[in-house]
């Protein structure tokens, strides 16, 4: 991404205040980061080499953290007028501290509990009982929140105070330890030794991290300092962004960091995929996701309430941003009307593929028999032979063109709807949590969700088809893989509520990921569908008499009596089905899969009180 826009409306914001920079620059002012020099900052040392500071009229003094300097208290108490943290930022805010988050660096947090392969720590419950290293509960907010989703009582894990030494976990000292993505795991590679991750995004948990923050004193004395100190931040960001090399030489050679090319080359790598400069502006905030975060900390007994969230996230100009976002919704709008007309034609033209292909084998299957008998009558019927042979050829030629047009409509469809759903995303951040447009980018996104779920049905489809079908079965960590199937499920509709409760203990499951997703994603969706808004829809995961069970029950408006028999047919589109979208593919993908997998397939329902799809795979 080209970020050299950025500079002249640097230029022209400096010559404006420049008539400023001298108050501005009346005093250094400090910038507490969380750790020790490494790319994890690189933005403000690009700032402060670059001269975007000083361009600004600030004198910034950029100070490394160490275990007992905690940006949060250092800028509280006065040593530094900026600082940069994690969760911990909002989690002392709504205990009544007067601070302000300035930018999220990061989209996601980097922090993960990381434990040796052969501790057999797989899920958040196995570490029950187990030896963990933690800073504390307010600075490792992610990892409590983790553990309060999925209902586990925290004093019975033996956490211990972080050393900061991934020794402690290489020589058993303890289980699992907390790390950053962009750190641990290169040190671990480096020495051969194998680790499982536990990262709180995959349980429910999704922070910012790395925020730039200040104090309400700050905002309230120094306005244009904090607009002037934010904005240069952020330009920093950018180029170090664009420059990585640049700023790896000036770690090694003025900052002395002790880390090898290699090592921050790894951790730059993982630092950008962390705040995505491509898809989002760097440092953007959503008060939704505030909102969120607050909500988590609630519900874990970690804070009582949200009254302190009001004002915490800082807003430089909100008029200009308005703006811009009514300009997105609207063309994000047209193209997802496009997109749904466009479906709807490809699944005409699919079905017309479809019946043309059974007309054909109809056709080839009557010739074979007719041949037949005529054959044994008449060896000669030269007439009968022509007549098969180009009824061979037909069929050919319609399944080659078929499988063509699915690939096309694949190949075609997914690059855009990428595009489409990255732009949603953006909106939806940028976008006031009251905001009557993150309605319309809901509904944006779900109707991609629905067009990227109609292409894997088709994509499934052609492959159940192949001659050369074989299933790539691995074994399939049932957790982790809910996870993401819930996230999923949960973009089709923003009026339910997914469910997913696993048994405790239950052991990989040895089959196919992609099929398995598309069966799960595919009853979920179904009971979606049927079900009244605001209700819920459960999935069930359970190991019985050497079966993994799957039950998906909802509460809709139940399959008549006389149409159960025929739900899980291709294309079949019940009376009751009639008002509601669907392509008639999902259910019939269903059975299919769990025939492949050697399982059983049932489904119970009464009209008015909803059903139960009941699938169980073979242990």
């Amino acid at each position: 991404m080209n970020y050299s826009h950025i500079i002249p409306i640097r230029l022209i914001a400096i010559t404006m205040l420049i008539g400023l920079s001298f108050s501005i620059a009346a005093e250094p002012v400090h910038l507490q980061l969380r750790w020790r020099h490494q790319f994890q900052f690189a933005g403000y040392y690009a700032a402060l080499e670059k001269g975007y500071y000083k361009d600004a009229g600030l004198d910034v003094v950029i100070h490394e953290g160490t275990p007992g300097n905690k940006p949060v208290q250092e800028v509280l108490q006065g040593n530094a007028q900026y600082g940069e943290a994690n969760s911990e930022l909002l989690l002392e805010r709504l205990r009544g501290a007067p601070l302000v988050a300035l930018a999220a660096i990061y989209q996601h947090s980097p922090s993960i509990l990381i434990a040796r392969k052969d501790a057999e720590i797989s899920s958040p419950d196995d570490l029950v009982g187990k030896k963990i290293m933690l800073m504390d509960q307010t600075v490792d907010a992610d990892f409590a929140a983790m553990f309060n989703n999925e209902s586990i009582d925290i004093s019975r894990i033996h956490i211990i105070p972080s050393s900061y030494e991934i020794d402690d976990l290489i020589t058993g000292k303890v289980d699992a330890f907390n790390s950053y993505l962009s750190n641990e795991p290169y040190l671990l590679k480096q020495q051969g030794i194998e680790f499982t991750v536990l990262n709180p995004r995959n349980y429910g948990v999704d922070f910012y991290s790395d925020i730039l923050f200040t104090t309400e004193d700050e905002l309230k004395q120094h306005p244009e300092r904090v607009k002037a100190f934010r904005q240069a931040s952020l330009e920093g960001w950018y180029y170090a962004m664009n420059h990585p090399q640049e700023i790896i030489d000036l770690l090694l050679n003025k900052y002395n960091v002790k880390k090898s090319r290699e090592h921050l080359n790894f951790e730059a790598d993982a630092i950008r995929s962390l705040i995505m400069p491509d898809v989002i502006d760097l440092g953007h905030m959503n008060p939704w996701r505030w909102r969120h975060m607050a909500e988590t900390f609630i519900n874990a007994g970690m804070v009582e309430n949200d009254k302190f969230l009001q004002n915490f996230s800082y807003d430089p100009d909100p008029k200009a941003d308005n703006e811009k976002l009514l300009k997105y919704i609207k063309i994000a709008a047209l193209i997802a009307l496009i997109s749904t007309s466009v479906v709807i034609g490809l699944l005409a033209a699919y079905r017309s593929l479809e019946r043309k292909n059974k007309i054909i084998n109809g056709r080839e299957k009557y010739l074979r028999k007719l041949s037949a008998e005529l054959m044994s009558k008449h060896n000669d019927n030269l007439i009968i032979q022509k007549e098969l042979r180009l009824a061979k050829e037909s069929s050919d030629k319609a399944l080659a063109e078929q499988r063509h047009f699915v690939a096309m409509v694949s190949h075609e469809f997914r690059s855009p709807l990428a595009v489409i759903d990255s732009a949603s995303q953006l909106l939806a951040i940028k976008l006031p949590v009251e905001s009557e447009a993150l309605h319309i980018v809901g509904r944006i996104q779900r109707g991609v969700s629905r067009l990227v779920n109609f292409i894997d049905n088709c994509l499934t489809e052609d492959r159940l088809n192949s001659e050369s079908l074989s299933l790539h079965r691995r074994a399939i960590d049932l957790r982790e893989f809910t996870a993401l199937l819930k996230e999923n499920a949960q973009l089709i509709s923003e009026d339910y509520q997914v469910v997913v409760e696993l048994s405790p203990g239950l052991p990989p499951l040895n089959a196919d990921p992609q099929l398995l997703n598309i069966l799960l994603l595919n009853l979920l969706s179904n009971a979606i569908k049927y079900s009244p808004p605001g209700s819920e829809v459960r999935l069930h995961i359970k190991h019985v008499d050497q079966a993994y069970v799957f039950e998906v029950i909802d509460k809709g408006s139940g399959i008549p009596a006389d149409e159960l028999p025929f739900i899980f047919q291709k294309y079949y589109r019940g009376h009751a089905s009639s008002s509601i979208p669907g392509a008639g593919l999902g259910l019939s993908l269903v059975a299919r899969i769990v025939e492949l997998h050697r399982g059983h397939l049932d489904a119970e329902s009464h009209e008015s009180k909803g059903t139960r799809m009941i699938v169980k795979f073979p242990l």
